[in-house]
């Protein structure tokens, strides 16, 4: 009695720890594996769970179990068939199971076939070849036997290259600093660190050099100074005339790039040695001119406006010192249709404007015209324009009466789907919700997915 309760509690403890492994086993968050085209994932998913059993010191009777709960789809099934069929006599062990899942996931042909790719690599003139590979060679230090690999260069000018595997499997840190050597015994978890001696120092004289004399070094060369005179095609020397003036008080400060204040500049003449044509450049509107051309040629409505200024009753017109009239210094453009349609034609096909709508257009030339029905006129303008009509024309039909949709007949005849995505992803390598719901009962199903299955896996979840 006392022999089994003491199995029992044995028991439960191993149970308490496995918990705990595959807790910590599952905060790493270890990568899911579905069966793919390609093998490489399948190796690639495999070294990562060696890392990572590596890392959390995973027993070896609790390795298979954590990385068949990784497993999904076909991939499950096939661990489950190998179990019954292969090891139902005793629990299968890490390298079984390592062996089988690469026998199975990752055949020898695709290997191969990858290893003659890369032997077939060229970059230039150079090619790929395979060195000697040795893998029962050991390193012993310390009376310590250690297992690596190396491999032999040919023709290389180095005789052997260790491989960087045991570096990892025994935890070796380098101190170069220190100039020791610390890694794990390959017999047991202690470690052992070891001191490398410093090279002895050769005499400095041995390697000290004779520093040459600066008189004894041989002159290849000597290039003259180059002046200005010697180079020819240069501009002539011109004589400048300046002034350098101090301006008392306030005013001689420092100038500011970032001030608006506007200066006065005085007129100074320049003397010119040479002859020289002075040319002033002036810009213009072209449209501009013409509406102040059009006010002084008109006879009905600028008169009128005229005339109501000097009665007093014009309070938002006024005339600038041009002699121009403006409404709310907005300029008043005459009663001509020709020139009111220049006007539009520059505010719409403009490569500035690029066809604007009634508004926008209406609140653009508001700020710089005026005439009487303006607005009429910009939308009449609009709706004359071939282009606006062709892209930003109305292409759907009249909408009608709603029909609803008939009522199914029998359960699970008509479904509809949807899924919620965006969740965190589980341990089990879920991320999404897949909902169906039939539309005569109302019932649903809600399937845990994950959102990088095909067609192919929803359609055997959906019949499963």
């Amino acid at each position: 009695m006392v022999e089994l309760l003491a199995a029992r509690r044995e028991s439960a403890v191993a149970r308490q720890e496995t918990a705990r492994a595959l807790e910590d086993f599952l905060k790493t968050h270890p990568p899911t594996f579905t069966p793919s085209d390609d093998p490489l994932e399948a190796e690639h998913w495999l070294r990562t769970l060696e890392q990572k059993f590596r890392l959390l010191r995973v027993a070896n009777e609790q390795k298979v179990h954590f990385a068949s709960q990784q497993l999904l789809g076909s991939a499950g099934a096939w661990w489950e068939t190998f179990l019954a069929a292969e090891l139902s006599d005793h629990p299968a062990t890490w390298q079984e199971f390592s062996t089988a899942f690469r026998e199975f996931f990752i055949p020898a042909g695709v290997i191969h076939q990858k290893v003659t790719e890369f032997m077939e690599l060229r970059q230039g003139s150079r090619t790929m070849f395979i060195n000697t590979h040795m893998d029962t060679v050991s390193l012993v230090l310390a009376t310590h036997p250690y297992r690596l690999q190396f491999m032999i260069m040919p023709g290389q000018g180095i005789d052997v290259i260790l491989g960087m595997n045991w570096l990892w499997v025994y935890v070796v840190v380098l101190d170069m600093k220190r100039r020791s050597i610390e890694l794990r015994l390959p017999s047991s978890e202690d470690r052992m660190s070891l001191i490398i001696p410093s090279e002895p120092v050769l005499p400095v004289a041995a390697h000290a050099e004779a520093v040459p004399d600066l008189t004894s070094i041989l002159v290849v060369c000597e290039f003259p100074d180059v002046f200005p005179e010697d180079l020819s095609g240069l501009p002539p020397d011109h004589e400048v005339e300046f002034s350098i003036e101090l301006e008392p008080g306030k005013a001689n400060v420092v100038a500011d790039a970032l001030s608006h204040k506007s200066h006065q500049v005085e007129e100074i003449p320049l003397p010119l040695h040479h002859t020289e044509v002075l040319a002033q450049i002036a810009l213009t509107l072209e449209l501009l001119e013409q509406i102040i051309q059009e006010q002084k040629g008109d006879h009905e409505e600028i008169p009128h406006i005229k005339k109501l200024l000097a009665e007093g009753r014009g309070p938002h017109f006024s005339i600038d010192k041009q002699g121009v009239v403006r409404y709310k210094d907005r300029l008043v453009v005459p009663s001509n249709e020709e020139l009111k349609r220049k006007v539009l034609q520059e505010a719409h096909h403009s490569k500035l404007s690029i066809h604007p709508g009634s508004n926008k257009m209406y609140h653009d030339l508001r700020r710089l015209y005026w005439w009487s029905y303006m607005k009429q006129d910009i939308t009449q303008f609009i709706a004359e324009c071939d282009t606006c009509g062709r892209v930003k024309a109305d292409h759907m039909h009249t909408p009608r009466y709603l029909q609803p949709l008939p009522i199914p007949v029998w359960k699970w005849e008509d479904i509809s789907l949807d899924f919620i995505v965006g969740l965190p992803r589980t341990s089990s390598g879920f991320d999404s919700i897949w909902v169906i719901v039939d539309r005569l009962t109302k019932s649903a199903h809600f399937l845990l997915v994950d959102t990088r299955y095909n067609a192919k896996k929803y359609a055997e979840l959906y019949f499963d």
